[in-house]
């Protein structure tokens, strides 16, 4: 069985754009109000990020100035794909900005790993 102690959103650190790592992780935006607007997961969280922030740039998120306080959890620090761990964090708080991932993405997680997954949701 997985065991995933992943951590809740209050747990987690703010970085401002410039302090966040060129590594593979999840990252979590959140509004003005520290409400969670948008989860996604990246090869280079910085470089993510900052297409998010880019005028031109591809993002769920269309008003740039929502974007305020940024937080993010490595890859390394789990043994789960990210994938996964994004799976968790937006079935468990549905961000607004967050659509549903296309069906081929959740094929490939398996009814057991599903299960086990939602075993390990982190508390609100």
């Amino acid at each position: 069985m997985i065991t995933l102690a992943l951590p809740e959103l209050t747990e987690m650190k703010i970085y401002l754009p410039k302090e966040l790592p060129e590594k593979e992780g999840v990252y979590f935006i959140r509004d003005v109000y520290n409400s969670l607007i948008y989860i996604g997961m990246s090869k280079n969280i910085k470089q993510r990020i900052h297409s998010h922030l880019l005028e031109s740039g591809c993002s769920a998120i269309k008003n740039k100035k929502e974007i305020v306080f940024i937080s993010y959890i490595l890859k390394k620090d789990y043994e789960y794909d990210t994938e996964g761990i994004e799976r968790i964090y937006i079935d468990f708080y549905k961000p607004k900005y967050n659509n549903i991932k296309s069906p081929e993405i959740w094929e490939m997680i398996t009814p057991e790993m599903d299960r086990q997954l939602t075993e390990h949701v982190p508390m609100r």
